[in-house]
């Protein structure tokens, strides 16, 4: 990503982050905490945890990559 777009910058510590309307992320389970956030944004966190235990998934409580 750096070599390709060096004028973006790359954050490694967070799963998915948010800058205005774009929503981007690092990694396929970060995909489906990316998609939580959507839900989160625009459902709300009830829902999104909701949705989060229906796929028997572990909600993201905190933002971290964890590698």
């Amino acid at each position: 990503m750096r070599e390709s777009f060096p004028g973006v910058m790359v954050e490694d510590k967070f799963h998915v982050i948010e800058e205005g309307h774009i929503i981007t992320s690092a990694g396929i389970s970060a995909d489906i905490d990316m998609a939580l956030r959507v839900v989160m944004r625009y459902c709300g966190e009830a829902v999104a945890r909701e949705t989060a235990r229906y796929m028997e998934y572990r909600f993201p409580d905190d933002n971290s990559r964890r590698v």
